[in-house]
């Protein structure tokens, strides 16, 4: 099931903007708050710190 949805949110979608070749994890980062993408990238770096 993981690699679908690798797959899935990875391609060129043709309800997004095909002019810039966007794929929905693209469009995902890009419409999130900026909040939450500092949020995460402070759990990942706490993760990553602690192997």
């Amino acid at each position: 099931m993981y690699a679908f949805a690798e797959w899935y949110n990875n391609r060129i979608h043709g309800a997004l903007d095909l002019e810039y070749f966007e794929t929905p994890n693209e469009v995902f980062i890009r419409k999130m708050r900026s909040e939450n993408t500092l949020g995460m990238f402070f759990e990942w770096s706490e993760k990553e710190v602690s192997i």
